[in-house]
């Protein structure tokens, strides 16, 4: 069964609960926190970190100190010994994001930003872009992020993120069915996209399921 979960990492701007965090993380995640520099990017880091090691001790009974994974900077990675668990995680703006299953799985958060042509041409097809300006105005930031999201998701499910040029991708929405993408032009018609509402973000799981429950929000501090 897929698990989604989300976390506000606020709770991390609290000197002694960050510590606790940090105390509690696998050396793994200590090493990736303690490699950034800005204080918005370590509260994030620590936060995916401590959301996906908690839950992972819930769901499987795995404990930081347990944690070994397989696959170097260009693979993606698998839990040493556990290779049956599949997960995936985001962050963005002040949310981080964990998602498990018994299947391979991509999850993407993104914070709806302001809509950049110059930026938004270095994620999206020619075709993806005049369908974003085909919005009003005040819909184009919405528009580029959901697609950002649903291209993303796909990235990380297929493991090729640092391989497959994002605009080779090409994102299809419509009102009534759940999106569709494209790579190369040709149809990935052995997967599903989820999209999933959280004010000011855009979700996007994807899946060779047919079906996945919401996304579940938690508080850190009461994990």
């Amino acid at each position: 069964m897929t698990r989604l979960f989300i976390a506000d990492v606020s709770d991390l701007s609290d000197t002694s609960f960050f510590n606790e965090a940090l105390s509690y993380v696998s050396d793994y995640r200590k090493e990736k926190v303690a490699s950034l520099k800005r204080e918005e990017d370590r509260l994030l880091s620590l936060g995916a970190g401590y959301l996906f090691e908690k839950q992972l001790h819930s769901l499987y009974g795995l404990s930081p100190r347990e944690l070994r994974f397989s696959g170097g900077q260009k693979e993606k990675p698998r839990i040493v010994g556990r290779e049956d668990i599949y997960f995936s995680l985001s962050h963005s703006g002040k949310y981080s994001l964990a998602a498990f299953s018994e299947k391979e799985i991509g999850a993407d958060l993104q914070k709806i930003v302001p809509f950049r042509e110059g930026f938004a041409k270095k994620i999206l097809s020619e075709k993806e872009l005049g369908e974003v300006f085909s919005f009003p105005e005040d819909k184009r930031d919405e528009a580029f992020i959901r697609n950002w999201a649903i291209k993303e998701s796909y990235m990380k499910y297929r493991g090729l993120g640092l391989y497959l040029p994002i605009r080779s991708l090409e994102a299809e929405r419509s009102a009534d069915s759940s999106p569709l993408i494209y790579c190369r032009g040709e149809k990935q018609s052995d997967i599903s996209l989820f999209e999933f509402s959280l004010p000011g973000y855009c979700i996007c799981l994807c899946t060779p399921d047919n079906y996945v429950p919401s996304p579940e929000t938690v508080s850190l501090k009461k994990l």
